[in-house]
């Protein structure tokens, strides 16, 4: 009696095992949320960029096509399927995007770079740091960077936000360009909300620290981080990965790119942070192997050896990643422009890896058209168990998407966790069989 029931369960331990691998496939499938549509006038938000945020049950980002400027559109998606355009960008430089994403202060604001237009209209202006909030008509520019580029100039990266109870907080930010006088390599700085003060932490003005920020910054107690996606030295223009303190001091290169199959080059995306705070991840656009399709990396906040997670060959794993990471736990999730399905260079991908840098696994391959998105930009949000996202291609206009990825348990998580289950019921039992 006992080994019947023993056999069976074990039987039936088998069978969740191998549903559970059939559903851990079904991580394919892919929810086109929203299909942008600029009109025919290309008044309505189109080709998104950046990240999402979500607050509520809404998710915010921007687009670099749109709006009564055509200069790009800051935006609200309801999950339920409404797009609310909360407000027009600033006219800006068409070779360049207007903004990146937002981030999310102590409140319902929402913070985030603009660019604008020199003086005169001609030429890219240094830029502003507005604020925003869940409605229309809630956009303030909260400062406006110096006119001469001192302070930075053609800001389209994203901020990060910190604060404590009962402060507004403060915005720490990258300008690509702009700077010393004499340099046009960038900057980094902080603008406190509360005092109304914008500091400059830093000007990129050797070649060796690295030129032309790009993405956001990480901050871990007292520290920031963050890359540079060109300079680097004499020989090399490949980019630096840097941390310097919160007050300016401390500044140091902790990894210069160089290229070639050993590492990666050109970063164009943000750096992400363990939860412990000692290890840093990312991704380069190029690099990596004889394909120089990017890299995933890891490096010690503490500088040291760069670890080559996963080298992108741009066939179906992707190709030229420019977005953020996403880690939970043990794994990392992000997406490439280019490579997987489709003709040419193929429409991106979306991807996990271990954080060792083991079981890598294309989660999606873009197919484009009116169904899927194409060409990826931006990172990942993680909610829950859903992935958000945005493509830049595709959709029903072939002018972006908004999409989620419902992800499933590990098997072998799962698995363990049935088996448990089935042993605590074939105690249960045994102590029935026991009594009787």
């Amino acid at each position: 009696m006992k080994r019947g029931i023993i056999f069976g369960l074990a039987v039936v331990a088998m069978g969740i095992m191998l549903g559970l691998s059939a559903q851990s496939a079904s991580a394919d499938a892919i929810t086109v949320l929203y299909s942008f549509n600029p009109g025919t006038d290309w008044t309505g938000p189109g080709y998104p960029q950046g990240s999402l945020v979500k607050s509520g049950t809404s998710l915010y980002g921007t687009t670099s096509s749109g709006g009564t400027n055509s200069s790009g559109t800051v935006f609200k998606f309801d999950l339920g399927g409404s797009l609310t355009t909360l407000h027009s960008l600033a006219p800006r430089d068409t070779e360049s995007p207007n903004t990146g994403s937002l981030v999310q202060g102590g409140s319902t604001l929402f913070y985030g770079l603009e660019q604008t237009l020199a003086s005169g209209g001609s030429s890219v202006g240094a830029g502003n740091i507005f604020s925003i909030g869940s409605t229309p008509g809630t956009f303030s520019v909260v400062r406006a960077l110096a006119t001469d580029n001192s302070e930075g100039c053609a800001v389209r990266g994203s901020l990060i936000w910190s604060g404590a109870g009962g402060t507004l907080g403060t915005l720490y930010g990258m300008a690509p360009y702009g700077g010393a006088l004499g340099s046009i390599a960038g900057t980094v700085f902080k603008f406190n909300l509360d005092a109304g003060v914008l500091t400059k932490l830093h000007d990129f003005t050797s070649a060796t620290e690295g030129q032309h920020p790009m993405g956001d910054l990480v901050l871990y107690g007292d520290y920031l981080y963050g890359m540079t996606g060109y300079g680097g030295g004499t020989t090399t223009d490949n980019g630096t990965i840097f941390k310097m303190k919160t007050d300016g001091s401390g500044f140091a290169v902790l990894h210069t790119f160089v290229g070639g199959s050993a590492d990666g080059a050109k970063p164009q995306g943000s750096l992400t942070l363990s939860a412990d705070g000692n290890t840093l991840y990312g991704m380069t656009s190029q690099g990596g192997g004889a394909d120089n399709n990017g890299i995933v990396f890891s490096i010690p906040t503490s500088g040291g050896a760069l670890s080559i997670l996963h080298d992108f060959t741009g066939g179906t794993d992707g190709g030229s990643p420019q977005g953020s990471l996403v880690l939970s736990g043990t794994t990392l999730y992000g997406m490439a422009m280019l490579g997987g399905a489709g003709s040419g260079l193929g429409n991106g991908t979306i991807f996990s890896v271990g954080a060792t840098g083991s079981g890598f696994e294309v989660i999606h391959q873009f197919a484009g058209g009116a169904l899927d998105g194409a060409t990826p930009q931006g990172s990942l949000l993680l909610d829950g168990n859903t992935l958000y996202g945005m493509t830049s291609g595709g959709g029903a206009n072939s002018a972006g998407t908004i999409f989620s990825v419902q992800l499933v348990p590990e098997p072998a998580t799962m698995a363990f966790l049935a088996l448990g289950g089935l042993a605590m019921a074939g105690r249960a039992i045994r102590r029935r069989i026991v009594r009787r």
